[in-house]
């Protein structure tokens, strides 16, 4: 890539994934485009985080270290606060970017207009050494409403204008998952989005991961819920897919009070919604087979992760 003086800010948080994180750490060194600052963000981890760091010889690596354990978000958010790059990207410290990444992404922000904030990517899913799904992009432009539907892309999908996020805040820390899906819809409301329609990243799945644990996803989705609820009201089949969802996940997990309850309204908010009668009638006739049904539909089993969406 030709020399840009463009400076891009990498935010790394990491809590006690060591064993991780100088893979993700290189992934970042090996891009093409090399106008780039690391802060890695050290969530007050237990393990010799701080040894791996020390081992790279290179000064645009910068160490942030927290005194208590705060969570990705606050992480995140201390990054952000240090970053001096124009634009920011955010890597999780168990994934990594491919090379051409970020010299891709910042070629795209030169040539599109600038009512675009944030140009995402495709990536892989990786677990162990085999490749078990890819994500291409699909939406661009004024995307409110389709980020309001459903979260587009994962954490380190994205390169983002610094100006877009000092305009529609940081990570909110009241969320304990969910919390980048909740800034991507605040984003969409100022900016539009582009992509570019290649998988430039690895998104490596062990286990131990919100999309893992139907509890936590359904934490998250209420968290969307009560803080996007006024505007979801004016958009009655978001809504009503929304509590549809929680409905099913609900069941899933065992609980078909609380499935039901989310389930009926779900049909009052948007009567046409034909899946919510289907999820009712199922969780009374059949529990199995209503099992059967939200796992073909709302789950992917890779080997013995399931995941939850």
């Amino acid at each position: 890539m030709k020399s840009d003086n463009t400076l891009i800010s990498v935010v790394i948080p990491t809590r006690n994934r060591a064993n991780l994180l100088e893979r993700a750490i290189r992934s970042v060194l090996n891009q093409t485009c090399q106008n780039f600052e690391i802060i890695v963000v050290n969530d007050c981890s237990t393990d010799d985080t701080e040894e791996i760091i020390n081992k790279f010889k290179d000064r645009r690596i910068r160490y942030i270290r927290h005194d208590r354990n705060k969570g990705r978000a606050a992480s995140r958010n201390a990054g952000i606060r240090h970053a001096r790059g124009a634009y920011i990207t955010f890597l999780d410290d168990d994934d990594e970017m491919l090379p051409l990444k970020l010299e891709r992404q910042l070629q795209k922000f030169k040539e599109c207009s600038e009512k675009v904030g944030l140009v995402y990517c495709g990536y892989a899913d990786v677990y162990g050494d085999k490749i078990v799904r890819t994500t291409l992009p699909r939406i661009k432009g004024y995307v409110y409403d389709s980020v309001l539907l459903a979260g587009p892309f994962a954490i380190h999908a994205p390169l983002i204008r610094k100006e877009c996020l000092d305009k529609s805040g940081d990570f909110d820390l009241t969320f304990s998952t969910c919390e980048d899906w909740d800034l991507w819809i605040r984003m969409s409301r100022c900016y539009e989005f582009d992509f570019i329609p290649e998988v430039l990243a690895l998104y490596n799945m062990h286990g131990d991961q919100t999309i893992t644990c139907v509890r936590k996803m359904i934490s998250g989705r209420e968290m969307i819920l009560k803080k996007h609820l006024r505007e979801l009201e004016r958009r009655k089949k978001i809504l009503s897919w929304h509590l549809r969802r929680l409905g099913s996940l609900y069941c899933f997990d065992g609980e078909y009070v609380k499935g039901r309850k989310y389930l009926l309204k779900s049909m009052r908010v948007h009567p046409m919604n034909i899946g919510s009668y289907f999820h009712m009638l199922l969780s009374f006739i059949s529990k199995r087979l209503h099992k059967k049904l939200i796992e073909k539909y709302g789950l992917t089993r890779i080997e013995d992760l399931n995941l939850f969406f």
